[in-house]
């Protein structure tokens, strides 16, 4: 039985789509992990939250992997993107 890893890019859209682009960095990354694994795994790529609402109503995903912009930093305030030396420092990852 296959390994079930879902791969979402969200946009937001609620009054329109905020990015109408397609999920190229998960696309690849989902693209490497295939040619690698296989059969061994299922991925599925999502870029709209309805889409991927839908899909968790009938299928638990066993890995669940998300994009993550550094330039989201303010939004977000999330350790992972703390790219300067000292910044780093503040998140306790040096």
């Amino acid at each position: 039985m296959a390994l079930e890893i879902s791969f979402a890019d969200l946009s937001h859209t609620g009054t329109a789509v905020d990015a109408n682009v397609f999920p190229l960095g998960c696309a690849v990354i989902a693209a490497y992990a295939k040619q690698e694994l296989g059969v061994a795994i299922n991925t599925t790529l999502f870029r709209y939250p309805q889409d991927f609402s839908e899909y968790l109503l009938h299928t638990t995903p066993k890995i669940a992997c998300f994009s993550n912009y550094s330039w989201c930093f303010n939004l977000k305030g999330t350790s992972n993107n703390a790219l300067l030396h000292e910044d780093q420092a503040d998140f306790g990852l040096i």
